[in-house]
């Protein structure tokens, strides 16, 4: 699955990253800051979530099959 993670950046959203590519999923981060190492930067978009645009385009553009916020 290709999942959406918010706040990927952080400490739950790491760890987060991490455990969904040990059971084989395809993780999407965006955040605010600079890209984790857990995620090569084409895995991740540098929006903030309250940006609506970025958001509704991340999700148009890459189908994600669903998101962690």
């Amino acid at each position: 699955m290709r999942i959406l993670i918010t706040g990927a950046g952080g400490f739950v959203g790491r760890h987060t990253t991490n455990e969904l590519k040990a059971h084989g999923h395809e993780p999407i981060g965006m955040d605010i800051g600079k890209v984790p190492p857990e995620l090569a930067p084409e895995r991740f978009i540098t929006a903030n979530i309250t940006d609506a645009a970025a958001v509704r385009k991340a999700v148009e553009t890459l189908r994600p099959d669903a998101c962690i916020h």
